[in-house]
């Protein structure tokens, strides 16, 4: 897909989200290419093929100017160097969330938040312990049962569900065992 059908495609999308969206940015330097305005919400969006494109002093300049017109800073892209970007996760460049197309579509149309994102050593959520540990108990779950019921190939590490729990929460459950001294 060219740059320009890719901008477009994008303006257009903005729009059937209910933004007003600005004519393309051609002054160069250029750290966005158009602003959208929503109500209170105002986002700069620089738009790209390869996200890789996006650079520090790029990063830097959108911040700032967000931080000056209080907007949000986003880049919405379809690749980087290695794969297609996935939906539903958020990247971050240089401090500027960066989102494919179709998680654009999910959060600015049928407003859907992502829950999943992107950092060093792979993809994440966050996960309210309170909650996972009002469910476990709720069901009389000790966190052994939790690693069989949630134990899936590539699924989270007993390790790290216990790191999810609170360590107020780590006591044993009714139908746990307890230690002898």
């Amino acid at each position: 897909m060219s740059r320009s059908a890719l901008v477009g495609n994008v303006t257009a999308m903005l729009e059937d989200a209910g933004f007003l969206v600005s004519e393309r940015c051609a002054i160069r330097p250029k750290s966005f290419d158009v602003a959208a305005r929503r109500g209170e919400d105002v986002l700069l969006v620089k738009i790209l093929g390869n996200i890789d494109a996006f650079d520090a002093y790029t990063g830097a300049e959108m911040r700032r100017l967000g931080t000056y017109l209080n907007a949000t800073p986003i880049v919405l892209g379809l690749r980087t160097r290695d794969e297609e970007l996935k939906p539903g996760v958020v990247y971050f460049r240089h401090g500027v969330p960066v989102l494919s197309p179709d998680t654009a579509v999910d959060l600015f149309v049928e407003e859907v938040p992502p829950l999943i994102y992107a950092a060093p050593g792979g993809l994440y959520v966050n996960i309210d312990s309170e909650v996972l540990a009002d469910a476990r108990e709720d069901r009389e779950w000790s966190l052994g049962r939790l690693a069989k019921e949630w134990a899936s190939p590539g699924g989270p590490s007993r390790s790290t569900r216990t790191a999810w729990t609170p360590p107020s929460r780590w006591r044993p459950s009714s139908r746990s065992c307890s230690t002898r001294r």
